[in-house]
């Protein structure tokens, strides 16, 4: 694996830009790549996932990942690493 580059950008975007970026990071859920604008994850979690930073939605998916967990799907285990990533931010 690649080691990630990071990028700190102070900019705006079009909302058709951002659709797009969203659209490619959806395509990237469930890999290493993912990079936190898009939506990953069940609707079991939106309450807990859609408000929080790009950077904390990685972090929880890179997590599920580590957990060896599909990251679109919902369980007791999810529930767990979730929660627990949500507490450490």
């Amino acid at each position: 694996m690649a080691k990630p580059s990071r990028i700190d950008i102070q900019t705006t975007i079009t909302a058709p830009a951002f659709a797009i970026l969203m659209g490619i990071d959806h395509t990237l859920a469930g890999t290493p790549d993912y990079m936190g604008f898009g939506f990953f994850w069940n609707h079991e979690y939106r309450h807990l996932l859609r408000d929080v930073s790009p950077a904390v939605r990685r972090r929880v998916h890179n997590r599920l990942l580590k957990a060896r967990l599909k990251v679109s799907e919902a369980s007791a285990r999810h529930d767990a690493v979730i929660l627990k990533t949500l507490r450490t931010r």
